[in-house]
């Protein structure tokens, strides 16, 4: 009898054994994380574009630290950020939302148009990123640049440098320098799912050159030599560095009309009633 029930156990294992590795690494393909093979970059590109324009545009950081802190407007009720009081869990919520949300999206952009050769994508992922890490390192100073996506590639890297501000101006300058050459080079390509500008690569190119300028711009009381450079150098070949000329240009997401899709700050305003104009404003 206990050689019966040791057989039966054998046996069981040996049937157990083969179906556990029978087709084990189909069974365990996750078919919602497709590789980059299998990523589409315009579905990536309309949630990186949208989750960044929330982001800037939220209600407390678009609005209440960006809008009352420069005295646009002013809080009648909840008053802290009025009197330059910040809420650290948003300010915690821009930095994850800004790395792990649109910055994951644009950097994995990049990664699949290096790799399928999409050029305009990849001068759009370029752009894009520029802006992200401009408002990062805008807001917080040294932040993590060069080691900020590292673990996409290699998954022992979980620890990120930080890079001086300096640093990251200049090669977000640079960066922005290879996207408009990267747009001008194949501007027949369309560029699906993008919200912001309709495919329309010519604005894409004024936003990469109006970019680097609102960088320069930005650097001039810091090393007045080499932005002076820098700007003669885009004046003299708008062919290649376009700029905004007037409003119908400009970076902006036009919202839909109601939820998910609305503006962050309508959305907030049909339940809520505590913002005035400023009286230095007015």
């Amino acid at each position: 009898m206990k050689a019966k029930i040791l057989s039966i156990i054998f046996i069981l294992g040996l049937i157990l054994s083969n179906s556990c590795t029978k087709d084990f690494d189909e069974i365990n393909s996750n078919p919602n994380n497709p590789s980059a093979d299998q990523a589409a970059p315009d579905m990536l590109l309309t949630n990186a574009i949208e989750s960044l324009t929330d982001r800037v545009n939220e209600i407390f950081l678009g609005h209440e630290m960006g809008s009352a802190w420069v005295q646009h407007m002013a809080k009648v009720q909840y008053t802290d950020e009025d009197r330059y009081i910040y809420r650290p869990d948003v300010i915690n919520t821009a930095w994850n939302s800004l790395y792990g949300a649109s910055g994951m999206d644009v950097q994995t952009i990049y990664r699949i148009a290096k790799k399928k050769e999409l050029k305009n994508y990849e001068g759009v992922s370029l752009v894009l990123k520029a802006y992200i890490v401009s408002l990062l390192t805008d807001m917080f100073g040294d932040i993590p640049y060069t080691e900020a996506w590292a673990a996409v590639d290699d998954v022992t890297k979980t620890l990120a440098k930080y890079d001086t501000q300096e640093s990251i101006y200049r090669d977000l300058i640079a960066k922005l320098d290879t996207a408009s050459s990267v747009l001008l080079s194949n501007d027949n390509e369309a560029i699906n799912g993008d919200i912001l500008f309709s495919g329309d690569v010519t604005k894409w190119r004024k936003f990469a050159s109006s970019l680097r300028m609102r960088l320069l711009l930005r650097m001039s009381a810091k090393d007045k030599a080499f932005v002076t450079t820098e700007m003669k150098k885009m004046i003299a070949d708008p062919a290649k560095y376009p700029l905004f000329a007037s409003n119908a240009d400009h970076a902006a997401l036009v919202y839909l009309g109601s939820a998910p899709n609305n503006n962050p700050i309508n959305e907030n305003r049909k339940t809520r009633d505590d913002h005035r104009l400023s009286k230095t404003l007015i």
